[in-house]
C-alpha cells in the first residue's frame, strides 16, 4: 500500500529485504520477489526494542508472493536462506 515502503538488495547470491510500515494499522503486505526461503533478521515491533508486539513470521516461505503481517508503525528485515525445494 502507499503506507508501506519495501527496500531489496543483492550482492552475489545473498538477498535481503526490509519492510517499512507507516500506517497506524497493521498491514497484510505481499512479497514481490521470487519464491524462496526468507528468515527474520530483525523486527522493530519485537518486545526486546519495547515494541508493541510482532506480528511479522520468523520464517516465510512460498511463492509466488507470500504474504504477511507488519504491526502499526515497524520495519522488518528478511535474509534469503535459500530456494524452496519442489
Amino acid at each position: 500500500g502507499e503506507e508501506t515502503l519495501m527496500i531489496f538488495r543483492s550482492r552475489g547470491r545473498s538477498e535481503a529485504f526490509m519492510a517499512f510500515h507507516f500506517g497506524d494499522a497493521a498491514a497484510c503486505i505481499a512479497l514481490p520477489a521470487e519464491p524462496g526461503v526468507w528468515e527474520k533478521e530483525f523486527d522493530s515491533a519485537d518486545e526486546r526494542w519495547l515494541g508493541g508486539c510482532s506480528l511479522a513470521p520468523a520464517r516465510l516461505e512460498g511463492g509466488p508472493q507470500p504474504t504477511f503481517t507488519l504491526a502499526a508503525k515497524s520495519f522488518v528485515v528478511y535474509k534469503k536462506m535459500g530456494v524452496l525445494q519442489s
